[in-house]
């Protein structure tokens, strides 16, 4: 079974850590391809300062976090990123196939509605009630998927009792069984992150928003775009 590996434990070690992270991970954090410094990173790292938590394996090898650093952070994670669905159409007949495990609601009107609004979320995240009773013009509908990442199935059971304990999830909820939603909204968009919202006019199936609400302003676009139609 593997191990977690050992944490620093001599004062020492502790300003090791921290010189790694501010002289060398935190520093780097925006110096990925292109504007990557091999000249200035290889000034900035001290050998021997790490030495001995390389060896312990407290940190990886000095060319591991080189390799990781030049590559930089996926790109839905770079400052002024957006999905390449935005201002683009998508193709939404996938929401009428009976493709889906229905815990409450279903995809029915959506054509009717100003906006749509589809969730890609998991039972760790928080939820859209609000946005459901505040804007009767927009759709609501999520879809969980706790295996978005990795491809396992997810336990309807248990996400049907998660459902039911709960008295703030007044819109459809329904489970990607077979990966219907994920396969043509989700991967498309190479926001891979969750939960994941999208705003689409269903009248020309037009992407305006892709965004974590977690994190993400999603009221501003969505009241900006309620006012276009």
């Amino acid at each position: 079974m593997p191990t977690n590996p050992p944490e620093p434990t001599s004062p020492e070690e502790h300003g090791a850590m921290s010189d790694f992270r501010s002289n060398i991970w935190n520093a780097f954090q925006s110096s990925y391809e292109d504007k990557w410094d091999q000249a200035e990173y290889k000034r900035r790292h001290n050998r021997s300062i790490l030495e001995n938590l390389q060896q312990r394996k407290v940190l990886p090898p000095w060319d591991a976090v080189e390799a990781q650093l030049k590559q930089g952070p996926p790109p839905f994670l770079r400052p002024g990123w957006r999905s390449p669905l935005v201002g683009k159409r998508v193709e939404l007949d996938w929401l009428d196939q009976d493709s889906f495990v229905s815990l409450q609601g279903n995809c029915g009107g959506w054509r009717n509605k100003k906006v749509l609004l589809i969730e890609f979320w998991a039972t760790i995240f928080g939820h859209l009630s609000e946005t459901a009773v505040t804007y009767p013009d927009v759709k609501v509908i999520t879809f969980d998927n706790e295996g978005i990442f990795n491809g396992t199935k997810s336990n309807v059971d248990e996400v049907r009792r998660f459902i039911a304990r709960r008295t703030d999830m007044k819109y459809p909820v329904l489970v990607d069984v077979h990966h219907t939603a994920t396969d043509a909204l989700f991967k498309p968009s190479q926001t891979l992150s969750i939960p994941l919202v999208f705003l689409i006019t269903p009248r020309d199936g037009m992407v305006h928003w892709v965004g974590n609400a977690e994190v993400e302003d999603m009221g501003a676009p969505l009241r900006k775009l309620l006012s276009t139609l």
